[in-house]
């Protein structure tokens, strides 16, 4: 269910045909609070083999937000750096958004349904997409600590927005 929240939330962005560069994330906090510090990390590929491996991840985005809650049907942009995250066409790029101060500082949706057959989604499936991109499925983080506690023991999904332009390679 949407409105699940905590320390942070790692997850993964596939490019499809086209090249893309990701200029901000739009996010929700589970209590509406803040304004808090918020961290954002990328690195190449998934997530899932590098959670906890804080050398593997470079910092992309840091800025105090006060985002709003989930109900209100709004969310806060949080930016990254000013030439964006650019993935590749048919690459892989992992996201970790944290912020050290309250358990309720990310939003994410927990056990998320397909919207055809209504059963709970599997690890690594596309949580959603468009025509250039799609999200997949992600992991909570349970600690103030930037990369501790990462919690894997169910499938999660990613309950904001990205913000992207189309990236021409030269």
């Amino acid at each position: 269910s949407l409105g699940n929240s905590d320390y942070g939330f790692m997850f993964d962005v596939k490019a499809k045909d086209h090249s893309i560069c990701v200029r901000a994330l739009h996010l929700t906090s589970g209590s509406g609070g803040g304004a808090w510090p918020y961290c954002v990390y990328t690195a190449a590929g998934s997530w899932k083999s590098i959670a906890s491996k804080k050398s593997k991840w470079t910092q992309v985005g840091k800025e105090i937000a006060a985002l709003p809650r989930p109900c209100q049907g709004l969310s806060a942009r949080v930016k990254l750096v000013e030439d964006g995250v650019h993935i590749a066409a048919g690459c892989v790029q992992s996201f970790y958004v944290h912020s050290p101060s309250h358990m309720t500082a990310i939003t994410f949706t927990a056990k998320p349904l397909d919207q055809e057959t209504k059963l709970t989604l599997r690890d690594s499936c596309i949580m959603d997409e468009d025509a250039y991109l799609s999200i997949l499925t992600g992991a909570k983080t349970c600690s103030e600590v930037a990369f501790a506690s990462v919690s894997t023991d169910q499938v999660r999904a990613f309950a904001g927005s990205i913000e992207y332009v189309l990236w021409c390679e030269s």
